[in-house]
C-alpha cells in the first residue's frame, strides 16, 4: 500500500469517526469482531478480483487463506474433551 501512489505505508490503526447532527459527540463502539467480520465478508465478495494477488501483508493473507474456506466452515477448532 501505498500514500500518493509513492510514499509506502502500514495501516496500524482504524479509526471511525463522524459528525452529524444527532446531538452531541458520543464515542461509538465498534468491536474487533464487527471489523474482522467486515474485512473477511469483503474478501468473500471480492474473491474473484483477488484470486491471482499474493497478498505480502501476513494479516491481509491470513484473511485471503480464510476467504478461501466454505462460509459455513467452522470459526474454531472442535474441543477435544479429556478424561480426567
Amino acid at each position: 500500500m501505498t500514500m500518493g501512489g509513492v510514499l509506502p505505508c502500514l495501516i496500524r490503526l482504524v479509526v471511525f469517526a463522524g459528525e452529524g447532527q444527532a446531538g452531541p459527540p458520543a464515542v461509538a463502539t465498534i468491536s474487533l469482531r464487527h471489523c474482522t467480520d467486515f474485512i473477511e465478508r469483503r474478501m468473500r465478495e471480492e474473491r474473484s478480483a483477488l484470486a491471482g494477488a499474493q497478498l505480502k501483508d501476513p494479516v491481509l493473507a491470513l484473511f485471503g487463506l480464510l476467504a478461501k474456506l466454505p462460509a459455513d466452515a467452522p470459526r474454531e477448532p472442535p474441543r477435544h474433551e479429556t478424561k480426567a
